[in-house]
């Protein structure tokens, strides 16, 4: 994305008052990457290349009720 990351795009979210459970695919596997994604809610961040499985099983929490962390 232009400009924006996909961190950028999930706090935007976030702030606008939407919310939805992310996934953030990424082809930094440093720990200070994941790090900011879990600050900022991403609900699950595999680091490219990944399996299927491990795809799966992201969509699986992110699906789950409050996933994107509201009550």
């Amino acid at each position: 994305m232009p400009g924006m990351s996909g961190l950028d795009l999930q706090e935007q979210l976030r702030a606008s008052g939407q919310p939805i459970p992310t996934i953030l695919t990424t082809a930094y596997a440093e720990e200070h990457v994941r790090a900011q994604a879990q600050k900022a809610r991403v609900v699950c961040c595999p680091a490219k290349p990944f399996v299927a499985e491990e795809l799966l099983e992201c969509l699986g929490i992110a699906l789950r009720p409050h996933a994107d962390g509201t009550l």
